[in-house]
């Protein structure tokens, strides 16, 4: 059950990291792209340097349930966040969606 269950989570973590690069590439403009991006990448890295050291913190006082539970929890935050904040890109040209500046 661990194996099929870390299975699905990487997945879908590798997944939203995919993702990720993709809608950065399309709602940042042509000017920004690279600042945004790397703004982007260096959230998630620190994220990340943060959560590595809570996972056996976190196995320790609650179990590995609780581990998979909360990176789920992350997970939804995240895609929650961007449907809410970020702007529809479907159907529009990247022109359209973030028009270059100066």
């Amino acid at each position: 059950m661990l194996l099929v269950v870390g299975f699905c989570m990487i997945f879908f973590v590798q997944l939203a990291g995919n993702s990720m690069q993709i809608f950065c590439s399309e709602v940042f403009p042509t000017n920004a792209r690279a600042s945004g991006f790397g703004l982007a990448q260096s959230m998630g890295r620190l994220g990340t340097a943060g959560i590595i050291p809570a996972i056996p913190w976190i196995q320790h006082l609650y179990g590995v349930n609780a581990v998979f539970a909360c990176v789920a929890a992350m997970l939804v935050i995240a895609a929650v966040t961007v449907n809410l904040i970020s702007p529809e890109t479907r159907g529009l040209a990247l022109d359209e969606i973030a028009p270059p500046e100066g």
